[in-house]
């Protein structure tokens, strides 16, 4: 029944008894009304993207709004060994995103819901994920993860052909990887000291 032959229902009605009846039909409608505001909160925005300049003011207006959505939260004790069991469990010791398999020692409690964005902290709340994954992944927003991946597939299948695109994404992408993990080195050795 559509929102308008509801409307009709609503016109005032002759007996008393019929006040109920009212009353569940106009719960039923506001809560009908607020499921769709949050439906169409929660899915991602269709955008009409024509141009390198449409797909980077897209990709900036959700990095933004993930950003301005982040709470300035206090972080929360680490899970115990009993709570990094059951994450572990629910994908028979597998990294929920790429599958590699993973021990109660080397994996790192991927939350499903961010951390940032108030959600609570137990163990319902993590997945388990190897390192990278978690890293990689963050707290994108959905329509962001889509576009993560669609960019990924696009950069992926150039490099793989070998075409011009491909060999500049590669080449910039290996210095990218080698600085990182020069960084990265260099940071886990003042650690060490």
């Amino acid at each position: 029944m559509n929102v308008n032959s509801r409307d009709r229902q609503l016109q005032p009605l002759k007996r008393e008894n019929d006040q109920f009846h009212l009353s569940v039909l106009i719960c039923e409608w506001l809560l009908i009304h607020e499921f769709k505001k949050k439906l169409h909160i929660a899915m991602p925005k269709k955008v009409n993207i024509k141009s390198q300049h449409d797909l980077s003011s897209r990709l900036y207006e959700l990095h933004m709004q993930r950003k301005h959505g982040k709470l300035k939260l206090p972080r929360k004790s680490p899970l115990t060994k009993n709570q990094r069991q059951i994450v572990l469990d629910k994908t028979g010791s597998k990294c929920h995103v790429c599958g590699d398999v993973l021990t109660i020692d080397k994996f790192q409690a991927d939350h499903v819901k961010p951390h940032c964005s108030g959600v609570s902290s137990d163990a319902e709340n993590y997945l388990p994920s190897c390192a990278t994954c978690n890293n990689y992944r963050w707290h994108y927003l959905s329509e962001e993860l889509q576009w993560i991946l669609k960019l990924g597939v696009f950069a992926k299948t150039h490099i793989e052909k070998e075409t011009t695109l491909g060999k500049d994404i590669g080449e910039a992408f290996i210095k990218y990887e080698i600085k990182r993990e020069l960084l990265k080195s260099i940071k886990s050795n003042q650690h060490i000291r």
